[in-house]
């Protein structure tokens, strides 16, 4: 929450974010998804690593779903939450056949949000 205050306070071309909602309150994710939503407003790019899928797809433009450090799907995050961009079946079986869409994701969500120009 502090490296978040501090590119409020401080404004940041570029912002890495690994896991930022670990741990928190469901009222401190709503505070913190808030405070990025802003930031990349401002045109401020953000690198999140999250698992949450629903606070990635609140935040990213792209996303990149990893599994076992490989990348098993990329595009953008509006056709992967609509499940028009789901990872195949092979991508799928290797997570016992849960589809990444909300909810379930995967072990890693990694989400590119970069501003509208």
């Amino acid at each position: 929450m502090l490296a978040i205050g501090r590119a409020i306070v401080e404004p940041r071309r570029l912002l890495l974010v690994d896991e930022p909602t670990k741990g928190l309150s469901p009222a401190m994710v709503d505070q913190l998804v808030a405070a990025l939503v802003r930031l990349k407003s401002e045109q401020t790019t953000i690198l999140l690593v999250e698992q949450n899928f629903r606070v990635a797809e609140a935040i990213g433009d792209d996303v990149a779903v990893m599994d076992e450090g490989r990348i098993i799907h990329s595009g953008d995050m509006a056709t992967l939450a609509a499940g028009r961009g789901a990872p195949a079946p092979a991508a799928r079986a290797a997570h016992g056949g849960r589809p990444y869409e909300s909810g379930a994701i995967g072990p890693t969500g990694c989400s590119a949000g970069r501003p509208t120009r």
